[in-house]
């Protein structure tokens, strides 16, 4: 009997190897040939060190171009009807609505979805804001109606879908994360000698990035000698608009990392001032080595953060209660040590990625 065809429609290259790897090697497990499509060519050798068919659709997920948006949809369609596959899963705003309506336009009817955060759109800040969140709610109404099955991360993301009709109830399948496999991450029992708090994301306004900035100036106005390491690619925020706290040392910037488990076990606290997540990975990755997570108390965030038992979360935007807190745990290593535990425990536990694939596949085989 011949091997059942999947394809995952992904926005970049690096999503791929770091939020999709262990799903792709699953479904191979589980006697699936695997094609991907992704918008850049970044990581094609690692990809295609995976065993997997490799197609590039060059797009931006952040454009707002409408003529950008339709010529995306006819790509996809085109490369749908050559990969042929039987299955399609997709990730992310453009995947999600130009790459289902692509699909059904290439005559595939077993379209799956997942949605890992809402992201910019759900969160308007302005009357043209307000418009955006109306066309991107249009077009996930649109796509997701294709859809067999949506996978959420959290119960928000879920509630507010179906609580503004993009999509009914009975599609929706709640999932805890797109799990971790912590075979591969080493619990780093001994904490680290560096006074280092780590900030791990792209350079985003709703990652709370200029709070970090500015928890960190707040920070070292008593303690100068904790270090505050700041990893990741210029987003809507560039390099040159945290200059200032770059030039007076109140933070240390070294860009993209392709080795986050070291930049983690090298740190004492991973800090987070996000104003919504999906369902964020790195806080379970910081949780299987053994690193705790400091949150703004938001969606997505506090579906994986228990506060005083595998983290710590406080309220969105109060920059004097984040310095508060890292000053009160930067040296205890006790508590560190406690919590670290608890949440390595929790992490085999509950968010395995074996388990959440298993679900994933029996979902879409039913």
């Amino acid at each position: 009997m011949s091997k059942k065809r999947i394809l995952l429609i992904c926005n970049d290259s690096d999503t791929v190897i770091n939020f999709r790897k262990e799903l792709i090697l699953f479904l191979q497990k589980n006697d699936y040939d695997v094609s991907v499509i992704v918008s850049d060519d970044r990581r094609n050798e690692d990809i295609l060190k995976l065993n997997v068919l490799l197609k590039v659709v060059p797009f931006n997920n952040r454009s707002k171009n409408p003529f950008s948006y339709l010529s995306l949809k006819r790509h996809f369609a085109q490369e749908i009807r050559k990969i042929n596959p039987d299955i399609v899963f997709t990730f992310q705003i453009k995947p999600n609505t130009a790459g289902v309506i692509a699909s059904k336009k290439a005559g595939i009817s077993n379209v799956f979805s997942m949605i890992e955060g809402l992201g910019d759109p759900f969160q308007p800040k302005s009357f043209k804001g307000k418009i955006l969140k109306i066309i991107v709610s249009h077009l996930y109404r649109k796509s997701l109606n294709i859809t067999k099955k949506v996978f959420f991360l959290n119960e928000d993301d879920r509630r507010e879908f179906v609580e503004n009709k993009i999509i009914p109830l009975d599609k929706c399948v709640l999932i805890p994360g797109i799990g971790i496999d912590t075979s591969k991450y080493m619990f780093k029992e001994e904490l680290s000698k560096n006074k280092r708090v780590l900030v791990l994301s792209r350079l985003l306004k709703n990652k709370g990035i200029f709070d970090c900035c500015e928890v960190a100036k707040k920070v070292k106005e008593t303690r100068p000698d904790i270090e505050f390491y700041f990893f990741g690619k210029e987003g809507d925020i560039k390099v040159s608009d945290i200059s200032e706290y770059i030039d007076s040392k109140i933070i240390t910037f070294n860009g993209y990392t392709k080795d986050a488990m070291k930049e983690i076990a090298d740190c004492r606290i991973l800090l987070s001032c996000s104003y919504r997540e999906g369902f964020p990975r790195i806080f379970l990755e910081s949780m299987a080595i053994g690193r705790v997570v400091l949150s703004s108390d938001v969606i997505g965030s506090r579906a994986v953060i228990e506060n005083g038992v595998t983290g710590y979360l406080v309220p969105a935007h109060d920059v004097s209660s984040f310095a508060l807190k890292i000053i009160e745990l930067i040296d205890d290593d006790s508590t560190l040590k406690k919590v670290a535990i608890q949440a390595r425990t929790i992490c085999e536990n509950k968010y395995s990625s074996n388990s959440v694939n298993k679900l994933l596949l029996e979902e879409i085989t039913k």
